[in-house]
């Protein structure tokens, strides 16, 4: 069985809408069947997936057969519209002679041999691997087979939780969390999935879904004459994307959004070391009007010296700042950061004597449990909390 996967097929689908994309997908399907075997029988799984029966090849000619699909896919020129769009895919292959129990596990097996091969570089074509096996059992591959399943499927959701002013101001604003539900009913939280989301080099389809959901969201509020500005985390590879600001461009313009409605958040140790990339990244996206926030800011020598090198917007301390022994350090931190023309905002504050403590400190917003629960729906009385 050989299980095939379109590469970046979530970001086409952002790109060209889901009545194109749809076109595309039954094309694609159209040229597999045309490519196959005689003996050979070919479907569509999922969304963006096909499997393809090869009850006739040894493994040697399913590796040689993979490696032509993916040839004849690259050099074709799928017509869409006024777009001319080719498409790469990733090939995971399960051979019978392994022997299997069940349909269920030869499928499997195909879908996990092609999410190691999406996540090689040159080579995407992969036989399962029975040592694969062992990990079977462990926790943390159980998770990251619910991610590459959440990342087909649609399967994450997000959760916003109000950023509230100390300033009195009312604009709406609300950071965004990733979170994705396990079969078994559990949450887990962007902590858990996203160590995982980058040793597996998902996090440009992480990145790009949740930040085409949000970009979704700022357009539906919009519409509803109810606007929002989201905080919206990213991984340090959209940075080191060099088509990424294009992408957020055409995004933005797809939705009819201004920019200035997004605040993309990196984590400051991640910019300070690729310096040179985030401050081109940066000015990209600043034209298009989005705000940039770094987070976890320590104010040693080095970071201040970073910062000044950055056109940002916002500043989140890092968490060592905020407990009371530790207020005249951000008290210091927060005179740098206003002196530099940066917002501050203090996340993850989760009770009253937290909150009243930083009340004087020239904290200009504060984010947490304290301030409301994160939750599906952006609900919360902004104007009573400025006044």
């Amino acid at each position: 069985v050989l299980f095939l996967i379109i590469d970046g097929a979530h970001a086409i689908r952002e790109r060209i809408g889901l009545s194109a994309f749809d076109t595309l997908i039954a094309q694609a399907g159209t040229l597999l069947a045309s490519s196959r075997g005689t003996t050979d029988l070919a479907t569509r799984y999922g969304d963006t997936s096909y499997l393809v029966l090869c009850p006739g090849r040894a493994e040697s000619e399913l590796v040689r057969f993979g490696e032509d699909l993916r040839g004849i896919f690259a050099s074709r020129v799928f017509e869409i519209g006024d777009k001319s769009l080719s498409l790469a895919i990733a090939v995971g292959i399960a051979p019978f002679a392994l022997g299997w129990p069940d349909a269920s596990s030869i499928v499997n097996a195909a879908e996990r041999a092609c999410a190691q091969a999406r996540g090689e570089r040159e080579h995407k074509v992969r036989v399962y691997e029975p040592s694969l096996a062992i990990y079977a059992n462990d926790p943390r591959e159980t998770l990251l087979r619910e991610i590459r399943h959440a990342l087909h499927h649609d399967g994450f959701h997000l959760l916003f939780q109000p950023v509230v002013s100390l300033k009195g101001e009312s604009e709406e604003k609300f950071q965004v969390l990733l979170r994705l539900r396990s079969p078994d009913g559990r949450e887990h939280a962007a902590a858990e999935i996203l160590p995982l989301v980058a040793g597996a080099r998902l996090s440009d389809e992480v990145d790009r879904w949740v930040l085409s959901r949000c970009i979704a969201t700022l357009s539906e509020r919009d519409r509803l004459d109810r606007p929002v500005r989201l905080f919206v985390n990213q991984s340090i590879e959209a940075v080191l994307d060099p088509s990424r600001a294009r992408w957020i461009a055409e995004q933005l313009a797809a939705r009819h959004t201004e920019g200035e409605r997004l605040v993309l958040e990196f984590r400051f140790g991640d910019v300070r070391a690729h310096l040179k990339p985030s401050a081109a990244f940066f000015e990209s996206v600043r034209e298009l009007g989005v705000r940039i926030s770094l987070s976890a800011f320590d104010s040693d020598a080095a970071s201040i010296q970073a910062l000044s090198y950055l056109k940002i917007d916002y500043v989140k301390p890092a968490a060592r700042y905020l407990v009371s022994s530790e207020l005249a350090a951000l008290k210091q931190l927060i005179e740098f950061a206003k002196s530099q023309g940066l917002l501050v905002l203090a996340p993850q504050i989760e009770d009253a004597r937290t909150a009243a403590a930083l009340w004087n400190t020239g904290i200009d917003y504060v984010q947490g449990n304290f301030v409301q629960q994160a939750s599906t729906g952006l609900d919360f009385d902004f104007r009573a909390s400025a006044g």
